[in-house]
């Protein structure tokens, strides 16, 4: 007999293994679709067409948010993420799983235990936190499988050539302050100096399909992961059909040398103030600069290509537009300098909030702590307005500048996948997937649960559409409310699922 609740409650565990253990035996005697039937049962039937109900009678018991689960599921299994895990009974438990967290992070962006509370609140499904992380760990093994699966979607998309692959960095931090081997402080482009971070470095086509991504310690300077993010997937591909745009971050002798030797072209933007002295003399003499054609109306884009070391070729562009703005935040910078001066005597180094604005100053004396304006490197900056940039391997001729151009404009496509990933889903699809939902009621005089799909909105069904879904808006009866919650665990073959 047990002594106390918490005795009893160990009992109650014991007598689950024993009843799995038993189960397990008799397992072969079983037919395993039969068997398969008995555990999943009926918790749901279509309402018969002559049915009276009561509306007098109806109460409400709970509101289930479905569209995302339809949608987001159906994207899942079609884009092959199911394969993951196998076939097997334990694999396919995984999968859903795996599917439900997937869901989850897109609808809301939260931690796991964040997911299976919304879980449980908006899908009416109960989802158990300690097998999410224990499915967590076998995904990590898998995370392989899952690369190549994402890999050879996009490649049946851009029908097998890649063409243009850009890559960058970005970090991802995390609620600790605790480091360990991969979470490391480090500068975070997110503002969080004290907690601890990752660096991901993400490969995607020109399209913004996914291809690759490398996680780092968070301490990775980030010209540090390209070599090692590409050293195996570039393998896949013949040089000649994969051209790498990346930003300045990525502009390291290491990098570009890599590049070269492995015969792959690239475009990355130009560091130009690291230059020599007679390549930045020779970039702000605009007599060598020609309009581009096709530029904008209201800006007027002038180029020049200049050869460099090693054979590369460096793109210079002078932007009329951009050449007002940075005198412009120049003006703005030069301003709130002047104001935080005291007395006319100079700024105090504990004034200067990240050394912002620091540039155009110059240290009064070699022990002092305050600065000055130094007129010579506010001119010095002046001479770069409206310039930027890009460095080559490639043949460029004038006619293909504008080419060039695009490719590194398109960068801005990998900075959506960072927003993406680090955010929850568009507002308005969001807005619209909440609202493609069903009301749980439940009938006072018999007891009976109902569930009501509610009519979807426009917008809804063009989303539906769009994926090759349509949503079955009749009424059913739920004749089990915990098998209902339980719905995606049920049907499992191996009885130790249940207690795992």
């Amino acid at each position: 007999m047990a002594e106390d609740e918490h005795h009893l409650e160990e009992l109650k565990k014991l007598a689950q293994v024993a009843m799995a253990e038993e189960m397990a035996q008799r397992q072969s005697l079983l037919d395993r679709d039969e068997y398969a039937k008995f555990l999943k049962g009926e918790f749901e039937r279509t309402c018969n067409g002559g049915e009276r109900v009561f509306v007098s009678n109806l109460s409400y018991d709970e509101h289930v948010v479905e569209g995302f689960e339809e949608v987001y599921g159906k994207l899942f299994r079609d884009l092959g993420f199911a394969e993951v895990f196998g076939s097997s009974d334990r694999g396919r438990a995984n999968t859903k799983l795996l599917e439900q967290i997937v869901v989850a992070r897109i609808a809301i962006a939260q931690s796991k235990r964040g997911s299976v509370e919304w879980l449980s609140d908006r899908q009416m499904s109960n989802v158990d936190l300690d097998r999410v992380y224990r499915m967590m760990d076998k995904l990590h093994e898998r995370i392989g499988k899952a690369k190549a699966i994402a890999l050879q979607k996009t490649l049946e998309n851009l029908g097998g050539r890649v063409g243009v692959m850009l890559f960058d960095v970005t970090t991802l931090y995390f609620e600790s302050f605790c480091e360990d081997d991969l979470r490391r402080r480090g500068f975070s482009k997110e503002n969080k100096v004290r907690e601890v971070q990752v660096v991901l470095a993400m490969a995607v086509s020109g399209e913004g399909l996914p291809l690759s991504y490398e996680l780092f310690p968070g301490n990775t300077w980030e010209g540090r992961t390209l070599k090692e993010t590409l050293r195996h997937f570039l393998k896949s591909f013949r040089p000649e059909d994969v051209i790498v745009v990346a930003d300045a971050g990525m502009l390291s002798e290491e990098n570009l040398s890599y590049l070269e030797e492995e015969g792959y072209s690239y475009i990355v933007r130009s560091r130009m103030r690291s230059l020599t002295q007679r390549a930045k003399t020779c970039i702000r003499d605009m007599s060598g600069y020609e309009a581009l054609e096709g530029s904008p109306d209201e800006d007027v884009i002038k180029c020049k290509v200049m050869d460099i070391e090693r054979g590369r070729k460096l793109v210079a562009i002078h932007s009329e537009v951009k050449a007002k703005k940075d005198a412009y935040d120049r003006q703005e910078l030069l301003f709130r300098l002047k104001e935080i001066a005291s007395d006319c005597e100079g700024i105090a180094s504990s004034k200067l909030v990240r050394d912002k604005g620091k540039r155009y100053l110059t240290r009064k004396g070699k022990d002092d702590a305050t600065y000055v304006l130094d007129d010579a490197k506010v001119a010095e900056d002046a001479s770069w307005d409206g310039i930027s940039g890009i460095v080559t391997n490639m043949e460029v001729t004038r006619g293909d500048i504008p080419e060039v151009l695009e490719y590194y404009k398109s960068l801005w496509k990998i900075e959506e996948s960072f927003r993406v990933a680090k955010g929850p889903l568009r507002f308005r699809v969001r807005r619209v997937l909440s609202k493609v939902d069903s009301v749980i009621m439940k009938d006072s005089s018999t007891g009976t649960i109902y569930r009501f799909p509610r009519a979807m909105s426009p917008e809804a069904k063009k989303i539906y559409g769009a994926v090759g879904l349509k949503r079955d808006t009749k009424p059913t009866t739920i004749t089990s409310i915990e098998k209902c919650r339980n719905r995606h665990s049920l049907g499992r073959i191996n009885p130790w699922e249940w207690v795992l």
